[in-house]
């Protein structure tokens, strides 16, 4: 069975950047995608599963400025030699909440 055919939420396409920071580094990733309860995006850097990151989100129409902790589920290296990261949420606050559920009402 596919990834797409174990999931039970729907994930939300969206393409902006925002920022990864872990043990004082910085990195800026670009977002593939996200749901409730958890994100997947590219970066330079490959992450080990089980490592805590702290995610921002600049701000777009779409979602608003935010800061959510995460944790690496799994990171793949990809064809153009950046990282594939899926993390998920610890603790997803309802700000974050909020616009999820706003843009799954608009799909």
């Amino acid at each position: 069975m596919s990834g797409a055919e174990r999931r039970t939420k729907p994930r939300i396409q969206l393409k902006t950047m925002i920022s990864v920071t872990f043990e004082s580094k910085l990195f800026i990733g670009e977002l593939i995608d996200l749901n409730a309860d958890g994100i997947a995006f590219s970066v330079s850097t490959q992450l080990q599963k089980g490592r805590k990151l702290t995610i921002t989100f600049p701000g777009t129409n779409e979602i608003g400025t935010n800061q959510i902790q995460a944790q690496v589920w799994r990171c793949e290296l990809r064809d153009d030699a950046s990282h594939k990261v899926v993390a998920l949420f610890i603790t997803p606050n309802t700000k974050y909440q909020e616009d999820v559920d706003k843009l799954l009402r608009n799909l």
